[in-house]
């Protein structure tokens, strides 16, 4: 375990003060780095410095000061945790520095930490961060939908997953996943589109928190981005002509319907999903359909990247 010592200290500045003195965290490894709580300052009598009795009695919020104290040491000891589960180095700056960002709000690096998710956040919601702040924010619209449409297979993968879980085996069975039957994806190219995305995002959440970047986490991945599918199935004319003519006899009349949506899926290039999804109220253009009854606009939402169509 990193051996940071973290305790609770009055004023250690020793600033004078007439309304009281401030409370904060010493962070000492090698340097003590100090962190303002910015708590309502208190009479210099009412510390007792005492673990999870900091403030005693004498003071009137001595309760609520004491719980603030021991969440704030209990979310510096989470960040420390992380990086010695990811073996990762940690100075006392540094861990300041994730805290005031995270915690505080203060901006470090240009990134504001109300927005930026740190190491026990959701994989997803950096994902959401980059997007409307970080660098995919600065992208077209259709790299974005990439980014969408990962952070929708990271959801599924595993939804409660957080960036100090991202390591050579979550990237591995990330891949297995998208593999597998869960998804659409059947070929490797879009295979390594996605995982390469995915690094992106990792080396942002690196940047952010000056972690050092691990480019073995993608590397021996069994992907060959310029392999074919196995098997390629579409309809070509002919197929589609005798599908046109088909027809059904009285026992098995209701194959018809799923011969018109199959045609009508050929001819819009949607998926299913996205096709049973759209809604009565919603999925037809009533002006488009008044002005020529003879055409039908469909309009609705992709399930893969939440585009409009």
């Amino acid at each position: 375990m990193i051996d940071i010592k973290i305790s609770a200290v009055l004023n250690p500045k020793a600033i004078p003060s007439s309304g009281g003195q401030g409370i904060y965290l010493c962070i000492n490894w090698k340097v003590r780095h100090y962190i303002n709580l910015k708590l309502e300052k208190i009479p210099k009598n009412a510390w007792s410095g005492k673990p999870t009795k900091w403030v005693n009695s004498q003071y009137q919020y001595a309760e609520f000061h004491n719980r603030v104290i021991a969440r704030e040491i209990h979310r510096l000891k989470g960040i420390i945790q992380d990086f010695y589960k990811r073996n990762e180095v940690l100075t006392a700056e540094k861990l300041k520095n994730i805290y005031l960002v995270k915690y505080q709000g203060k901006k470090l690096k240009g990134v504001n930490g109300v927005h930026a998710p740190g190491a026990s956040d959701k994989v997803s919601e950096f994902i959401d961060y980059s997007i409307n702040f970080g660098a995919t924010s600065k992208k077209v619209a259709g790299t974005k939908k990439v980014y969408v449409t990962l952070r929708k297979l990271i959801e599924s993968y595993k939804k409660t997953s957080v960036m100090a879980d991202v390591d050579e085996n979550y990237v591995l069975e990330f891949v297995d996943f998208m593999r597998s039957d869960q998804t659409e994806i059947n070929s490797d190219t879009t295979l390594a589109k996605y995982v390469d995305r995915l690094k992106v995002i990792y080396r942002e959440y690196c940047d952010q928190y000056a972690i050092p970047f691990r480019k073995r986490i993608f590397e021996g991945i069994d992907i060959d981005s310029n392999k074919r599918p196995e098997k390629i199935i579409y309809v070509n004319d002919e197929q589609y002509k005798k599908l046109l003519e088909l027809k059904f006899d009285r026992k098995e009349r209701r194959l018809e319907i799923t011969r018109d949506i199959f045609i009508l899926l050929c001819n819009t290039a949607l998926y299913y999903n996205d096709l049973i999804a759209i809604s009565n109220e919603k999925g037809f253009d009533r002006n488009l359909l008044k002005e020529n009854p003879n055409h039908l606009v469909l309009q609705g939402e992709r399930k893969k990247n939440g585009e409009e169509f």
